[in-house]
Order: C-alpha cells, then sequence, then structure tokens
C-alpha cells in the first residue's frame, strides 16, 4: 500500500507513494527474501533483509575456526564426524556423530549439517499442551543437555548462534499448503542447535535424506521404528521437525516414508535429528 514497483531488465524498482511501512517479498527459485521498506516524508531509512533460507549468524573468531571440524571447502552431501554421543544399545559409549553437510556458504565461512542419524528419543514437550517451538522443553533439552554431552567447550565454539526463523511461511511445502494457515509459527529464537522447519527440510534435504535410520541407543530410548521388515529399512525412524502441527498441542515430523506427519507434542516415540551452522576452518578464508 505504501509503495508502487515494476520490472526493468532484471531490476525491480521501488516508487514511493505515501508516508508508512511496507513488506515486498522476492521470490527466485526456492530462496524467499522479505524486504521492509520504510517511506518518510524526511528521509529513507536503510532497507533490512531477510533470507528466510539462510539464517543470520554470528560472525566466527579465530577459536571457532580452530575447533571445526572442516580442513577444505566440504561439498554438499559430505559426511563430517564432529562431537560425540551414545549410539549403542547400552549408552555408555562416546561414538563420533556423523552429519550431512547441506550447504556450504563460503562468503561466511559456514557450513550447514544435519545428524545422519535419530540419536535420542525426546519428547518435542514435556506436557501436553499448546506449544511452539519457542517455549517446547525439545528446544531446551537440544541447547542444554544434548549441547553440552555432545561437545566439548571447544567443540561449541564452532557452533554458530543461528537466528532461527519461526515465521507461519515455514510450514509450508509443495502439499500442505492448505494447512498453512492452520499452523501458526511463533517468534524467532537464537539457538546453536534447532531442528528444521518443514519449508527447510523440503529445501536442504533431498527423499532420500528425509527418511531416516535410528542409533541403537535412539531404539532403545523408544523411537519408533518400521517393524514390518517390507520396503523399508527396519531401523526408519520418526523424527522430529521444529514446526507445529495442524492442532496447537501438534508438532510436525517426519515418518518412516519421509512424509510430513502431526503427532501430539507429549509423544514419546520420535527421533531427534539435530541442526546448525557450524564454522569452517580458518584456512579456507
Amino acid at each position: 500500500a505504501m509503495v508502487a514497483g515494476g520490472y526493468a531488465s532484471d531490476t525491480f524498482s521501488v516508487t514511493p507513494v505515501k508516508a508508512g511501512t511496507d513488506v515486498i517479498t522476492v521470490t527466485a527459485g526456492r530462496v524467499k527474501t522479505t524486504i521492509k521498506v520504510y517511506v518518510s516524508p524526511e528521509a529513507f531509512k536503510p532497507i533490512e533483509t531477510h533470507e528466510e533460507v539462510m539464517p543470520v549468524v554470528d560472525a566466527p573468531d579465530k577459536a571457532a575456526a580452530a575447533a571445526s571440524p572442516f580442513e577444505g571447502v566440504p561439498s554438499k552431501g559430505d559426511i563430517v564426524s564432529f562431537g560425540h554421543y551414545p549410539q549403542t544399545e547400552k549408552g555408555n559409549d562416546k561414538t563420533p556423530i556423523e552429519w550431512i553437510v547441506l550447504d556450504v556458504d563460503e562468503e561466511n565461512n559456514r557450513v550447514l549439517v544435519v545428524s545422519q542419524y535419530a540419536l535420542d528419543c525426546q519428547l518435542y514437550n514435556t506436557e501436553n499442551a499448546d506449544v511452539t517451538w519457542e517455549t517446547c522443553t525439545l528446544r531446551s533439552w537440544l541447547n542444554n543437555e544434548f549441547l553440552n554431552t555432545a561437545f566439548s567447550t571447544v567443540e561449541q565454539s564452532a557452533i554458530l548462534i543461528t537466528d532461527v526463523d519461526n515465521s507461519d511461511d515455514q510450514n509450508s511445502n509443495g502439499y500442505n499448503k492448505k494447512e498453512k494457515d492452520k499452523m501458526k509459527g511463533s517468534d524467532n529464537t537464537q539457538d546453536k542447535i534447532f531442528l528444521f522447519s518443514i519449508e527447510e527440510a523440503w529445501h536442504y534435504m533431498s527423499f532420500s535424506n528425509r527418511k531416516c535410520e535410528a542409533t541403537e541407543y535412539a531404539v532403545k530410548q523408544g523411537v519408533m521404528i518400521n517393524n514390518s521388515g517390507k520396503s523399508l529399512n527396519k531401523k526408519m525412524a520418526l523424527w522430529w521437525l521444529r514446526s507445529p502441527g495442524t492442532n496447537p498441542n501438534q508438532a510436525s515430523g517426519i515418518n518412516l516414508k519421509g512424509e510430513r506427519y502431526d503427532v501430539n507434542v507429549n509423544f514419546n516415540r520420535v527421533g531427534v535429528r539435530p541442526a546448525m551452522w557450524i564454522v569452517m576452518s580458518s584456512a579456507n578464508k
């Protein structure tokens, strides 16, 4: 309402119409950027931008870069070991965690990874209540108990604090657009460890990567796996997303077939696949 725009070649021009604030959404393939425009009678303030698929993170320092598991620039699809977590049935081991590289941002010297396996079984929230990623107990568990168990203090310095986008737009993908209006987001959060939203899971992960096996430890902790012995690997597991479900006491997850599903937040059979941005080695700069 505040601005009028028009295309000229590859340039989009914005013309002030009257004083106020307006938001323009620009989409290029799967990359969506929102641009907030301030129109003032006196002067124009700087344009603010936020890219939904490229979270804002702190700038890495030398100590963080030194703790990075990357010796060179990785490629998407690479598997990297970083941190340790129990993975055997007894749970008394410290097995290296394997992570899948999903995005490499050389400009900002960082790499997006997600665990290759469901590492544990946790409730999205300890009570069956109306919660969001911002308020759920799983977010607290990931950024406290899991973070301190899986990573040393030095390793933690290589994990970036991410501005996690929890807007409504993160709760949609190609097949559930009709449900989007029911799935309201929450305020953005800042987390070292987070779960993927629906949008991020479909943007960053292939269909095969969305299907996930569970470690023996996670199965022992209660993760539901495929017991049919047909078509799917017997260790294929359910795992949580951070997006809400269609009801306020539900969250989204990925089922054994790699599809989205809704589940009550206190259901105790769902696996956890942490995601995070890690600093690349200083040698990569």
